[in-house]
C-alpha cells in the first residue's frame, strides 16, 4: 500500500478528529460520533487506509484517556475489524457502480441487481438485533427487577429501531430499482444496520475480554456483562440514527478527498 503526503495528512487529522469526537461526548452516555466518521472515511479510503487510522486512534486515544491493556487490545481488535468490514464493503460498492454500459449509463440489469448481497446482510443485520432485543424481553436469563426494568425498556426501544430500519431499508431497496434517489437511501440504511450490530459486537467482546484480563468470577462476569447493556442500546440507537443523519455528506466529503488523494499518486 502506497501513500503520499497528501492522505498521510489526511490521515492524521482523521485520527484527531475521532479522539474529538470522542473527547467531546465522553461525558454524555450512549453518544458518540467514532463509528460514523470511521465508517465514512473506511469506505471512501479503502480498507488500508482505515484499518490505519483505526490503529493510530486506538494508540494515540491512551494519551488523553488513560492507558488500559483491555481497553487498547479490546480497540486495536474491534476498530481494525469495523475499519476492513466498512473499507471492503466500499470497494464493493465503487465496483458495482463502476459497471457501466457502452453508452455511460448502467445497465437495467446490473441496476435491478444492485443490491443482492447488501439486501441480504442487511436483512440478516437487522433480523439479528430484532433476536437480541426478543431474547432479553423474554428475560433470558432471569436478572434482578431494578435491572429487568432498565433492560426491558432499551429492548423495546432496540426492538423498535430494528424493525422500522427493516422495512425501511427493503422498501427504500424497491423503489431504488426505479429510483436512484432511493437506491442511495438503501445503502446509507445498509451502514445502519451495519453500524448497529457492530455496535452490539463492541460490547460483547468488551464482554469477554473483561473476565479474561481481570479474572473476575463468573457472577461478576455476568453483572457486568447485564450492566454493559445500559450503555450498548443507546449507542446503538445513536450509530443507527448518527449514519442516517451524516452518512451523504460526510461520504461525499470523504469521496472527494480520497479522489484527490488518487489522483496525486496517478501523476
Amino acid at each position: 500500500m502506497r501513500l503520499n503526503a497528501r492522505e498521510i495528512a489526511f490521515m492524521s487529522v482523521m485520527v484527531a478528529l475521532l479522539i474529538g469526537g470522542q473527547a467531546l461526548f465522553a461525558a454524555v452516555p450512549g453518544v458518540e460520533v467514532v463509528t460514523v466518521l470511521l465508517l465514512c472515511f473506511s469506505r471512501a479510503f479503502g480498507p488500508g487506509r482505515g484499518a490505519l487510522t483505526a490503529t493510530a486512534y486506538s494508540l494515540l486515544r491512551c494519551f488523553f484517556f488513560g492507558f488500559d491493556v483491555k481497553t487498547v487490545v479490546l480497540y486495536l481488535l474491534y476498530f481494525n475489524f469495523f475499519a476492513c468490514l466498512f473499507g471492503f464493503s466500499g470497494l464493493f460498492a465503487e465496483r458495482r457502480e463502476g459497471q457501466k454500459a457502452a453508452g455511460g449509463e448502467i445497465k437495467a440489469a446490473e441496476r435491478k441487481r444492485k443490491f443482492p448481497w447488501n439486501a441480504a446482510a442487511a436483512d440478516l443485520l437487522f433480523l439479528l438485533l430484532c433476536a437480541l432485543a426478543i431474547v432479553v424481553l423474554l428475560d433470558v436469563p432471569k436478572v434482578s427487577v431494578l435491572l429487568r426494568a432498565g433492560l426491558k425498556t432499551m429492548a423495546w426501544v432496540l426492538l423498535s429501531v430494528a424493525v422500522a430500519g427493516g422495512v425501511a431499508f427493503n422498501v427504500l431497496s424497491a423503489l431504488g430499482k426505479k429510483y436512484p434517489v432511493c437506491s442511495k437511501a438503501a445503502e446509507a440504511a445498509f451502514c445502519a444496520a451495519a453500524a448497529a450490530m457492530c455496535t452490539v459486537l463492541f460490547t460483547l467482546l468488551d464482554d469477554l475480554l473483561y473476565p479474561l484480563f481481570y479474572g473476575v468470577s463468573g457472577e461478576a462476569a455476568v453483572a457486568y456483562f447485564y450492566a454493559s447493556f445500559t450503555a450498548m442500546l443507546p449507542q446503538t440507537v445513536c450509530a443507527v440514527v448518527s449514519v442516517c443523519v451524516l452518512f451523504f455528506p460526510l461520504m461525499k466529503f470523504f469521496s472527494l478527498a480520497a479522489s484527490r488523494c488518487r489522483r496525486q499518486i496517478e501523476r
